[in-house]
């Protein structure tokens, strides 16, 4: 697998889903971008928002990226910010197995 061709292909097509949010912070030695998340009501005033990093490791998408939570707003509290990327390293995991699979 040439995973320096599936990474930047992967960037470009997130790129254009993200058109104008996505941020490419470097492509060197591996991609690394980062996506603003909101959640509802956070333009009003109430919810959360965070910057979503994601660092692509030399085998990606053999390996699970390098995932950062960045510039959080009202997590407080309400949000244990460990609990919350064990989650998302446990999702992308499960994604990376089943498309893995599905080839």
């Amino acid at each position: 697998m040439d995973y320096q061709y599936e990474q930047a292909s992967e960037v470009e097509a997130l790129d254009s889903i993200y058109y104008g949010d996505m941020q490419i912070i470097e492509t060197k030695p591996f991609h690394k971008f980062s996506i603003p998340i909101k959640s509802e009501g956070f333009d009003e005033g109430e919810g959360l928002a965070c910057q979503l990093v994601f660092t692509y490791t030399a085998k990606y998408p053999d390996e699970v990226p390098v995932i950062e939570i960045e510039d959080e707003e009202n997590f407080d509290d309400v949000v244990d910010k460990d609990e919350l990327l064990s989650h998302l390293t446990e999702q992308v995991m499960t994604s990376l197995l089943y498309v893995k699979h599905r080839i």
